[in-house]
C-alpha cells in the first residue's frame, strides 16, 4: 500500500511530498525497463528539446537500441545527455521510470555483437545500422493507482440507482 513519500531531490529542485506515490527502487526501475519494449527518447536540439519513440533492450544495466540516420542521430552527437521515459500500467496501478544519461554511438563491432543490440526488432521502416549505449547517470521511478471503475461496476452502479428510484416509486405507489 503507497504512502506519502518524500521525492528525492533531483537537479537543484526541492523535495515534494506527494499522496499514494510508491517511490521505486533502482533495482524495482531496471525490473520494469527489462519489461518494456518501448521507450521515449529526450535529445536536445538547437530549437529545445525533441522526443523520439524508440524500440530498445536493457544490457548489463544500459539501454541500448538502434537507429537509422536522421535528426536523432544528428542531435544525439552533439549533445549527448539525455532522458529516457518508460511507463505503463496494470492491476489498477501505473508506473512510470525516468532514466538521464550519456548517449554513445556504439562503433567496436565486439561490442556491438556481444551486445545483442543488432537483434532489436523496430516497429519503423528503413535500415538502422547505428547503435546507440545510454550510459545511465540516475534512474528514478514511481507507481501510483489509477482509476478503477470499470464498465461493469458503472453498469452496477447504475442498476443499483435505478432499484433505488423504483422503491421510491413503489413506496409512493403504496401511500408509504
Amino acid at each position: 500500500m503507497a504512502a506519502t513519500i518524500t521525492t528525492t531531490r533531483r537537479r537543484g529542485m526541492p523535495a515534494t511530498r506527494i499522496p499514494d506515490v510508491e517511490e521505486l527502487t533502482a533495482d524495482e526501475c531496471w525490473r520494469l525497463l527489462r519489461l518494456s519494449r518501448t521507450g521515449r527518447l529526450a535529445v536536445r536540439t538547437e530549437e529545445g528539446v525533441d522526443i523520439f519513440p524508440v524500440t530498445y533492450m536493457v544490457h548489463d544495466r544500459r539501454i541500448l537500441l538502434r537507429s537509422g540516420p536522421g535528426s536523432k542521430m544528428l542531435h544525439l552527437g552533439r549533445y549527448p545527455s539525455i532522458a529516457f521515459e518508460v511507463d505503463g500500467r496494470g492491476r489498477g496501478r501505473a508506473w512510470s521510470v525516468v532514466l538521464h544519461g550519456e548517449a554513445t554511438r556504439m562503433s567496436s563491432d565486439s561490442e556491438i555483437l556481444d551486445s545483442g543490440v543488432r537483434d532489436i526488432v523496430t516497429s519503423a521502416p528503413g535500415a538502422k545500422f547505428n547503435y546507440v549505449r545510454i550510459d545511465p547517470v540516475d534512474v528514478t521511478g514511481r507507481r501510483f493507482r489509477t482509476f478503477t471503475g470499470t464498465p461493469a461496476l458503472v453498469a452496477i452502479a447504475v442498476l443499483l440507482g435505478a432499484m433505488v428510484v423504483a422503491l421510491g416509486a413503489v413506496s409512493i405507489l403504496l401511500g408509504r
